[in-house]
Parts: C-alpha cells; sequence; structure tokens
C-alpha cells in the first residue's frame, strides 16, 4: 500500500537505526515529521540527535515534532507574503523547539537532548528552509536540474557540528528560499545519506542518486517499508554505518 497523497504533494520517508548503533544496541536517534495543510502548505522537519547525548532521541523526536506543531499553528490560516518572512517564521520555530527542549531537560541535563534540526516549508508562493547542524536539503526544479540548498562545509568535520543546545546556535542558522511554483521535488536528510547524495567539492547535489530517488517517489506504489529496505541495504550500509533519514516529495499536479 502507497503513502496517501500530502496535499499537491506526494511523500515518502523513513528513518533508519544505522549499523554502528546495532552493533552497540543504540536507538535510532534520528527523527522527522510531515505535516500538511489544508491550505496546501507543505511543513517538513529532519533531525539528527547527537551520538554523544545521553537522551538524544528524545531530543530529536521533541524537535521534529515542537517545530512542526508551531509552523502548522501559524500557517493555518495566513501564508507568509515574502521569502524574508518565511524565514523568520522558521528562525521562530527554531528557537520555539529549542525551548521545549529547555523544558524537557533543564538545566545541567539540556546537553543531554542535544539534535540538530532541518525545516522546510512550501507554500504557494515559496520554498524556504532553514538549518542547524548537518544533514542537507536538495530540490529539483521543474526543469530537472537539481540544486543543494545547504551550505558548503555544512558538514566538513566528521561528529562535529552545531546542535539547538548550543548557546550560539543562532549564529549558526543556515537559510534559503525559492520561488515554489520552480519547483517540482524536495528531499531533506540527515548526514548518515549525506555521502551518498552530495559531491562534498563543489557542493552540488550526486544527480545518480537522487535520478533514482525522485523516480522512486513518483510512483504512486513506493512505500515507507521498500524505502526503509533500501537504506538498510548492503550497497547502502557499505558506505555509512549512521542513522539514517530521508523524505522524498514531488508535486503531485506535474505528474
Amino acid at each position: 500500500m502507497s503513502e496517501p497523497k500530502i496535499g499537491a504533494w506526494r511523500c515518502v520517508s523513513a528513518s533508519v537505526v544505522g549499523t554502528s548503533h546495532v552493533g552497540r544496541k543504540l536507538p535510532c536517534q534520528d527523527a522527522h515529521e510531515i505535516v500538511s495543510l489544508d491550505n496546501g502548505t507543505l511543513i517538513v522537519a529532519v533531525a539528527d540527535g547527537a551520538g554523544s547525548a545521553k537522551r538524544s532521541e528524545e531530543g530529536s523526536r521533541c524537535a521534529v515534532e515542537t517545530s512542526t506543531q508551531y509552523l502548522s499553528d501559524h500557517l493555518q490560516e495566513e501564508q507568509p507574503a515574502t521569502g524574508e518572512a518565511c524565514e523568520q517564521l522558521l528562525e521562530n520555530a527554531i528557537t520555539y523547539s529549542r525551548s521545549a527542549l529547555q523544558r524537557l531537560a533543564p538545566g545541567e541535563q539540556f546537553n543531554d537532548v542535544a539534535t540538530t534540526l532541518l525545516l522546510t516549508i512550501v507554500t504557494d508562493r515559496w520554498l524556504s528552509t532553514i538549518q542547524l547542524g548537518d544533514g542537507a536539503v536538495v530540490c529539483r526544479l521543474k526543469s530537472g536540474s537539481l540544486r543543494v540548498l545547504s551550505e558548503l562545509g555544512q558538514s566538513e568535520y566528521i561528529n562535529e557540528t552545531t546542535f539547538l543546545t548550543s548557546s550560539d546556535y543562532l549564529g549558526h542558522l543556515h537559510r534559503a528560499t525559492l520561488p515554489s511554483p520552480d519547483i517540482g521535488g524536495l528531499a531533506m536528510f540527515s548526514d548518515g545519506i549525506e555521502l551518498l547524495a552530495i559531491c562534498y567539492g563543489d557542493n552540488t547535489a550526486h544527480e545518480p542518486f537522487f535520478g533514482p530517488m525522485f523516480e522512486f517517489a513518483e510512483n504512486p506504489n513506493s512505500t515507507k517499508a521498500e524505502l526503509e529496505e533500501f537504506l538498510q541495504s548492503d550497497r547502502v550500509c557499505e558506505r555509512t554505518d549512521d542513522d539514517k533519514t530521508l523524505v522524498l516529495a514531488v508535486r503531485d499536479d506535474i505528474q
């Protein structure tokens, strides 16, 4: 059974535990959330809990749930008129989620719920994304070309990144906004996918990866179970032993 259509978008997504975590009997520390509003707005969140944090899986789950709830509440009635307004709304959602983490793990426990957070909203006018920490966002233009919306060098050092619990988190936010009518597809993923999907030398998307992935998302019979099977396959796990999250969305109205 295929995943349901979400607004004007068809989405398929999965988060799976990495082989290194299986060996250490650790849970999947990635989380993601997809929300579709009645007005057609699409909201996607991806989070990757810090491997060194005691409660990182709680932190990543809290981050995606609170951020998407905040955005849902504010986008339900009215969509931002400008790209700048979209980016400010996303920054506010980041701050809101940090406050939720502080309530979840107050005081000296705060770093126990360390997590990254990537957020994207797609309205009638704009596709806008904000990123704290590693992972990446890639869009496919209707022309078929791919564009990386994440910053070059976001994950230059393995296992070193900025988390939502970092005191200087606001100084490490990366934003990008494009007119949404130009966009035909969206991919968001944690750093467990980056080695397969991003060419680090010039920060471009790896076409041999995304071509089949978007084709898979366009198929109305594709399922979450099939995506999980792919992410847990030997050919993927030989390249990366980290937890892996991949969210794919394609416009249903251009099929």
